[in-house]
């Protein structure tokens, strides 16, 4: 039970308890208690559901918005499910695609949903291409380009080996074949193995929520000369020299380098010896640090070396930034007529999330409700509302927003005055 079910719970035996006035204080807003995740992909043609649903009393009317205007249920193709909000869509379309949010109304209030975004799953294909073969020294390096077509979302890409009967196999990484976050196939010395029995070897491109595949073109590798060429550590690829990471996720670095025999890669932060709780793969190719803080952020050295040269070396700067997270989440209230109430609406996150709040799914500076615009609503700073001398004609449902240029936390509550 999540805290505005419990919330609606203890109200409801608070009404109990008042049985000379159940019938009058029997009235709240209303309030989503299922929506949509975020982010919703469909695939054509097919029936999708957006769930909502709320409680409220009397009980609430639903409607739906598409990019902010009302939804348009002429084609017939759009239905809400009756006794609850959630939309179907019986037949989906490219057009389809959009903002999407749902909005629970009664004589109270207007309690709205999260912005859903629907897109339409999606993977192009490659372009037709004649197969083409390489023929490097042993020794030398050698990279295989990628090009992902359009996916939505987005595809993953691996390499694998195409036989002439149609058969397939992955191609095996490991410190010496290696493939960069780009979808690049990087051989960093080439060996006769790599011929492969004249397999080809081809980028495959994966969109798991269709389940789809797509291949590049034909690619085979022709060793040339007898004995292996012995080179020093070069650099072939690396993590772009300035990386974003975010707070509380999981960020990757990654360093190839060519050279015969394969370079040995050590990492270093700040140069300095690295953090024992990063994670080092992959031949010492791979830097992994999971759930990422503010402590992550510096500059990064990764060193390639071997036993035919000088020292090859990178440097990366980590910067750490944050999608909004809340600091104080404003909650449902239940109140009585002559108090004051208050809502602090404050989120973390950097750049510094900007707050924005709205009554009734309106912004707060374009709604009409008379308290707002009266000496009893104070809005001392972008974090607090207060209501001051509440009764029975405040009821209401309000939402903050909190967002910067990595995302947005979203609440949706409400005040609600109880009979005396």
């Amino acid at each position: 039970m999540n805290n505005r079910q419990t919330s609606v719970f203890f109200l409801f035996f608070y009404l109990l308890g008042s049985c000379e006035s159940f019938l009058v204080t029997l009235n709240y807003p209303p309030a989503i208690q299922i929506q949509p995740d975020l982010d919703v992909y469909y695939k054509d043609g097919e029936s999708l559901t957006l769930p909502c649903m709320a409680t409220g009393f009397p009980a609430p009317t639903f409607k739906w918005k598409r990019n902010g205007l009302e939804l348009d249920y002429s084609d017939g193709r759009f239905v809400m499910v009756p006794g609850e909000g959630s939309l179907i869509i019986s037949y989906t379309e490219e057009r389809d695609e959009g903002v999407f949010q749902c909005l629970a109304e009664n004589e109270f209030g207007t309690s709205a949903s999260i912005n859903v975004n629907l897109r339409m799953g999606r993977l192009n294909d490659f372009a037709a291409a004649s197969p083409i073969a390489f023929s490097p020294h042993l020794g030398e390096s050698l990279t295989l380009n990628c090009v992902p077509p359009l996916s939505v979302p987005r595809a993953e890409v691996e390499w694998i080996l195409t036989s002439s009967d149609g058969s397939v196999e992955p191609v095996t990484y490991d410190n010496r074949v290696t493939k960069d976050y780009e979808g690049r196939l990087h051989i960093t010395n080439v060996q006769q193995e790599d011929y492969q029995n004249g397999k080809a070897y081809r980028c495959m491109v994966t969109n798991f929520f269709l389940r789809k595949n797509t291949y590049g073109k034909a690619i085979h590798i022709i060793p040339t000369g007898n004995l292996p060429l012995l080179r020093p550590a070069q650099y072939l690829w690396t993590s772009p020299s300035d990386v974003l990471g975010l707070r509380g996720e999981t960020l990757q670095l990654k360093c190839i380098f060519s050279g015969n025999p394969t370079p040995e890669v050590i990492w270093s932060k700040n140069y300095d010896v690295l953090p024992h709780d990063y994670n080092v793969s992959l031949g010492g190719q791979e830097l992994t640090m999971t759930n990422v803080t503010e402590r992550d952020a510096g500059s990064y050295q990764c060193y390639g070396s071997n036993t035919n040269g000088s020292l090859a070396y990178r440097d990366i700067v980590v910067r750490v930034e944050s999608k909004p997270y809340w600091d104080i989440e404003p909650q449902d209230k239940n109140t009585n007529t002559g108090a004051t109430v208050t809502f602090m609406c404050k989120a973390k996150g950097y750049p510094e999330p900007v707050i924005q709040w709205f009554v009734n799914g309106v912004k707060l500076e374009e709604s009409q409700k008379p308290i707002l615009h009266s000496h009893r609503f104070l809005n001392p700073d972008a974090n607090n509302v207060t209501f001051v001398n509440v009764n029975n004609h405040d009821k209401m449902v309000l939402q903050c927003n909190a967002s910067n240029i990595h995302g947005y936390v979203f609440a949706d509550f409400y005040l609600n005055i109880l009979a005396d």
